[in-house]
């Protein structure tokens, strides 16, 4: 047997021999066809820290400071569930590989403008709702689709009901949204009034809607005609039969042998006419949409009895950095207008009282993200150039000998996830939970937000992060302190060359934060660190620090590129989740702009 083997093996190697020329052709074939090969799935964000597969129809837009570039077809859509990118993406290790960015199940609403004027109805205060309706279903996980007469007009039925006489104003209003929603994907029919309104936005109900997996057309007892699912061919069968049997009452009603009823939904609620006249006959109309942002914000600070925690691993050296996310804490934490809190939300008796309820101390300090979804937290990632500039009070005298004679690596990862990964892991396993975790909360927003602290340098009207966050939370704020500043849109959030530098958002934080952490937040932005021993360096305020750093980050002389290599190499899980948290947020800003076209 063994002399068998060793005859195979003589062989093998005399016919691969002999045929070298032809293997060494067949082999530059295959690297020529694997470069020049497009792939629609996968694309890269060169110089911006940011590659991810997507599947989606939609061609996210070019960015100034980085080309959105075509990669090769070797990555597997689940290649980001690794530790570090660059052992999967064949690229230097400033590109961050992200999870697929998967099409959001449809929600579709139908709003015709003379339906609106014939049930009495102000347009302006109808679009206004439509904008609100958005928004909360955004957050939820879904694609907000508003569509109208033209979409039922592209409909080839439309000229037969064109043809029908006699039909009534619900009947036709009925038909026409059918036509609409026949016309498009398969997804969710709602009215706009319909909002969802839940503190449990991954309840399995909701996960299962967010699947688009329908069949049968389906209503719901608690909302009746209001929501609807089905898939494709089911609305196109309920549209046989309606233009089949030529009723020309209540289509939904007549038709019922072809729509599923089903139990209640408690995740949703409906301001629907009727009910707004009733249960709130005092409120001027001109003020729902108002009513309805209080309504979603309260249910939202509801959700979290422990409060917001701000995670600052490193108390004194970079508590400079936290006050940013203390603005939006801020912000969050600021109730809704008083006299909205007399009015529950349909079909609730009682709801959140929040200047009754809402405690003193709901914004607290962490040194690691809670082990808890009672509390809401903001976690800001800062690059490792910042964290150590900020430790050793430089950002001129950073050296990589330095660091590794003085520094322990990757601190920040292992330090804020402490109470919420067993201290046992590794820090490469940790990394890579903390991105499942960041992936799971930009799909849907639940108990955790991230970002980083060197985009952070522009906050929005609002006295937010990123004006994401309204998308992201699904409603609005009107902080007064703020209104003064620009409205952001950040449509291009890759700011780290932009000219911002500390004392603008120094500025603006003085706007947003309340006078009691103003005095404090000036000194933290002065303060100059104690000198370590054995370090003999000139030491610089934090400001100074931090403006420092932001321009090495960005710089493209080899020198210092070299110097952010060896730093980043040192701290390789605290720079991918700075990488891949950047990127992430880069893209999910951009998702609004490319599903949801202007009212």
């Amino acid at each position: 047997m063994a002399l068998l083997r060793k005859s195979s093996v003589k062989r093998l190697l005399y016919y691969f021999r002999n045929r070298k020329r032809l293997l060494l052709l067949l082999t530059l074939v295959t690297a020529f066809v694997w470069v020049i090969s497009p792939s629609s799935h996968q694309s890269v964000l060169t110089g911006a820290s940011m590659l991810y597969t997507t599947r989606t129809s939609a061609a996210l837009p070019k960015q100034k400071f980085g080309v959105f570039d075509v990669a090769k077809p070797y990555m597997p859509s689940s290649a980001w569930e690794t530790p570090f990118s660059f052992s999967v993406s064949a690229a230097d290790s400033d590109i961050a590989v992200l999870p697929p960015l998967e099409d959001r199940c449809p929600v579709y609403a139908y709003f015709d403008p003379d339906d609106a004027a014939h049930n009495e109805l102000n347009a302006t205060i109808e679009r206004d709702i439509i904008e609100r309706w958005r928004r909360a279903f955004w957050a939820l996980g879904f694609k907000p689709v508003l569509l109208g007469i033209e979409d039922a007009k592209r409909n080839p039925r439309f000229q037969e009901l064109a043809a029908v006489r006699n039909l009534g104003a619900k009947a036709r209003s009925d038909i026409l949204k059918f036509l609409a929603w026949e016309n498009s994907a398969t997804g969710m029919m709602v009215d706009y009034r319909v909002f969802p309104m839940t503190t449990r936005p991954n309840h399995k109900m909701l996960m299962k809607l967010r699947s688009c997996q329908f069949n049968e057309v389906s209503i719901y007892k608690d909302l009746g005609e209001s929501l609807l699912t089905g898939a494709h061919a089911a609305v196109t069968y309920f549209l046989d039969k309606a233009f089949e049997t030529g009723h020309r009452g209540n289509i939904l009603g007549y038709l019922s042998e072809v729509v599923t009823v089903k139990n209640p939904i408690e995740h949703f609620v409906y301001y629907s006419p009727r009910v707004v006249s009733s249960k709130y006959a005092g409120l001027d109309p001109s003020l729902l949409p108002d009513l309805i942002n209080s309504h979603l914000h309260s249910t939202w600070i509801s959700r979290f009895s422990d409060g917001i925690a701000i995670i600052n691993p490193f108390e004194s050296s970079s508590r400079i950095m936290t006050y940013p996310a203390l603005a939006t804490a801020y912000t969050l934490a600021t109730c809704p207008p008083v006299e909205f809190e007399q009015y529950c939300p349909p079909g609730r008796q009682t709801c959140y009282q929040c200047s009754k309820s809402l405690n003193s101390d709901y914004i607290k300090m962490s040194p690691t993200i809670p082990n808890t979804g009672n509390f809401f937290s903001l976690v800001t990632i800062a690059h490792p150039l910042t964290q150590l500039g900020l430790v050793f009070s430089t950002s001129t005298q950073i050296t990589a000998n330095l660091v590794r004679r003085k520094t322990l690596r990757d601190v920040f990862v292992k330090a804020i996830s402490s109470d919420i990964i067993d201290e046992a892991i590794g820090s490469a396993d940790r990394l890579l939970e903390l991105k499942q975790i960041a992936a799971r909360n930009y799909d849907v927003l639940d108990n955790i937000y991230l970002t980083v602290f060197e985009d952070q340098f522009e906050l929005s009207a609002d006295c937010l992060l990123d004006s994401y966050l309204e998308w992201a939370l699904g409603f609005t704020f009107d902080h007064e302190s703020g209104q003064h500043l620009n409205k952001i849109t950040n449509a291009n959030p890759t700011s780290i060359l932009s000219q911002v530098k500390y004392e603008d958002l120094q500025y603006s934080l003085e706007q947003c934060l309340p006078s009691s952490e103003i005095q404090v937040f000036r000194e933290d932005s002065a303060r100059i660190g104690v000198l370590r021993q054995g370090v003999h360096i000139p030491l610089q305020p934090a400001s100074e620090v931090v403006d420092g750093a932001r321009e090495k980050i960005g710089s493209s002389s080899p020198d210092i590129k070299r110097l952010r290599k060896a730093i980043e190499g040192w701290n390789m899980a605290d720079s991918e989740l700075w990488r891949f948290v950047r990127a992430l947020n880069q893209r999910i800003t951009l998702e609004p702009t490319i599903w949801l076209s202007p009212l």
